[in-house]
């Protein structure tokens, strides 16, 4: 079983997701079915990087709070689990969330405000569900992380989407600093991936690798 939960752009997320797990938990704990749950960076607070499985997270928004929330219901029920936690999961769609929210600001005519200074780890969609269904068929347990092979900034990797469409990002591109506008949110989600690095054949594609593959 593979829960992949919401998004945080998700109406009521704060008690779905939660419930959520406590259903498929008692569910798989009666079954004995395995269970594989997709969690977040987010649950660190980007004060320490880089984090390992080994980290100890303090989540900073409702959101990271849900999501530890269901790891810890999960852990509670099933025996045969596996945590995979990841971080900005994009695609080339247009209803994929990482590139329309930046499409729409340009259609309407405003720039697109990029962070110089929050750090994530961008993944492909088909890679992370290609590298979710390995770990899946393992007997692995417990939590990794699996996500993309570069730290990058908001900027750098929204920059890259953009030019990837064909957008200037000197037109259209505003860098600011969330420390200075939105001081909550983590700096630096740099994740220790040695444990995925050492079991995925492939490993997740680059940003520019995977502009390449799906464009």
């Amino acid at each position: 079983m593979i829960n992949t939960a919401i998004s945080d752009q998700s109406p009521g997320m704060k008690e779905a997701i939660p419930a959520a797990a406590e259903h498929i938990g008692r569910l798989a704990a009666h079954h004995g079915s395995r269970v594989v749950a997709l969690s977040t960076d987010m649950v660190f607070d980007g004060e320490s990087p880089p984090y390992s499985e080994r980290s100890i997270p303090n989540p900073r928004s409702a959101y990271a709070r849900a999501k530890l929330q269901m790891e810890t219901i999960l852990m509670g029920h099933v025996a045969d689990l596996l945590i995979v936690r990841t971080s900005l999961i994009y695609d080339f769609r247009t209803d994929c969330r990482q590139l329309s929210w930046m499409e729409e600001r340009i259609s309407a005519g405003e720039k697109v405000t990029l962070f110089t200074d929050e750090i994530r780890h961008p993944v492909w969609a088909p890679d992370l569900a290609r590298a979710i269904l390995q770990v899946a068929h393992s007997d692995l347990r417990g939590v990794i992380h699996i996500a993309g092979p570069d730290p990058l900034s908001r900027m750098t990797y929204g920059t890259a989407l953009l030019e990837a469409l064909g957008y200037d990002p000197d037109v259209w591109v505003e860098p600011v600093q969330a420390a200075a506008i939105a001081p909550h949110r983590p700096r630096d989600l740099t994740l220790d991936q040695s444990l995925a690095h050492g079991l995925l054949d492939p490993f997740p594609r680059s940003v520019p690798e995977a502009i390449r593959a799906g464009l």
